[in-house]
């Protein structure tokens, strides 16, 4: 393609449709940059980019929707997560208090156990002398 099929037409010639155009808009500088010209692209610079322009405001209102949605569904997103960690540091609340109920009550439990043994242990004695004391008092009988 020559350097002149870059070079762009006026505004008008999109909307008229003639294959001349009135008046020419230098675009040298930008006519071998990869951003302004594309050699896939047949016609001037100016109708491509009004063709561009037109795709993008034709899809600006879906892309709006979908910003719209992607942010609700990130707010959701954002609610549900907080929720969760909420959720969670309750959970592990809730184990906390019952690993400390359990505890206090393994403790209460051993120290019932030791009063029990040391009452059982002083029952034993107590038994012990007075078996002892009623076999002297048979042995005295006889």
């Amino acid at each position: 393609m020559s350097l002149k099929t870059y070079e762009a037409c006026a505004t008008d010639t999109f909307l008229t449709g003639k294959k001349r155009p009135r008046h020419f808009v230098r675009l040298r500088p930008y006519a071998f940059g990869a951003k302004y010209a594309d050699p896939r692209y047949r016609g001037c610079y100016v109708e491509l980019v009004r063709n561009r322009t037109r795709i993008k405001v034709a899809t600006n209102p879906e892309l709006i929707s979908l910003d719209q949605k992607y942010r609700e569904l990130e707010e959701k997103n954002d609610v549900l997560q907080g929720h969760l960690a909420l959720s969670r540091r309750l959970h592990k609340t809730v184990l906390q208090l019952r690993d400390d109920a359990a505890a206090e009550a393994q403790r209460e439990f051993e120290k019932q156990c030791a009063k029990l043994e040391a009452q059982l242990h002083s029952k034993r004695i107590q038994n012990g002398t007075l078996a002892k004391k009623l076999v002297r008092q048979t042995r005295l009988l006889e």
